[in-house]
């Protein structure tokens, strides 16, 4: 229940930015249309099948988890295309915003499951490593990608010299540039470090220092997201 107050609080704030879902039946039908009514329509069902989730026999918690996961995807994949057609972004452009949402979710809920998988050592600390060293690897991958991601977005940007995208912010110091570099230290290379670190406390079984690192880890990396989403709706890149 507490969930499902919070997911609705959630939608009624607007997360999607331009995306009006008051007014969704009064859309057009064209595709701009289509992909802001998947957007929420994707998103109500991704947190729907997680607090069903939470309800029902363990039997189905799979098949939930994966639908949770799926709607979650193309609902990514929807915002991506509605925020690409509203600024008539090219399909390349599309393609990278898509790419650049759905990595950084999969940070976002690695550093997450990996911190929550080792709390569960802290009351049974038998358990096996392995699901604390896989998460921990998972959450590496996922943020080496997200590092991958963006520097590549950075160099199309940088190389295709579109009117609409201004790097002079970089030329000098400034908040928009401290936001920038804040945003590589704060939230990706740091982040890898520690990520580093837990895998390294998991192999000697120092569980309760890996979930304390994971904690901080979890706290840069939302920092580091906040900062890339800021960056993208001044700037237009995606970071």
């Amino acid at each position: 229940m507490v969930a499902l107050i919070l997911l609705t609080l959630g939608l009624l704030s607007n997360p999607f930015n331009h995306i009006n879902y008051l007014n969704l039946v009064n859309l057009g039908d064209g595709l701009l249309a289509t992909t802001e009514k998947l957007t929420y329509i994707f998103c109500v069902l991704s947190g729907l099948s997680i607090v069903v989730y939470n309800l029902i026999h363990p039997r189905l918690h799979k098949p939930l988890l994966a639908s949770a996961a799926m709607m979650g995807l193309l609902g990514i994949s929807a915002y991506a295309f509605s925020s690409s057609q509203s600024q008539q972004f090219s399909t390349s452009e599309a393609a990278i915003l898509v790419s650049n949402g759905i990595a950084s979710a999969l940070m976002l809920g690695s550093v997450l499951g990996a911190m929550i998988t080792g709390h569960w050592y802290l009351v049974q600390n038998k358990l096996s490593m392995s699901p604390l060293k896989n998460s921990s690897i998972i959450y590496i991958l996922s943020v080496l990608l997200r590092i991958g991601l963006v520097s590549f977005s950075l160099f199309y940007y940088w190389n295709a010299g579109l009117a609409n995208i201004d790097f002079s912010f970089l030329k000098s110091i400034n908040f928009h540039s401290l936001i920038f570099y804040g945003r590589f230290a704060i939230g990706l290379v740091i982040p890898l470090i520690l990520g580093i670190m837990v895998w390294n406390t998991a192999k000697i079984r120092s569980t309760q220092s890996a979930t304390g690192i994971l904690y901080a880890t979890t706290i840069l990396v939302l920092i580091g997201e906040t900062f890339a989403k800021f960056l993208y709706f001044s700037t237009g890149i995606p970071f």
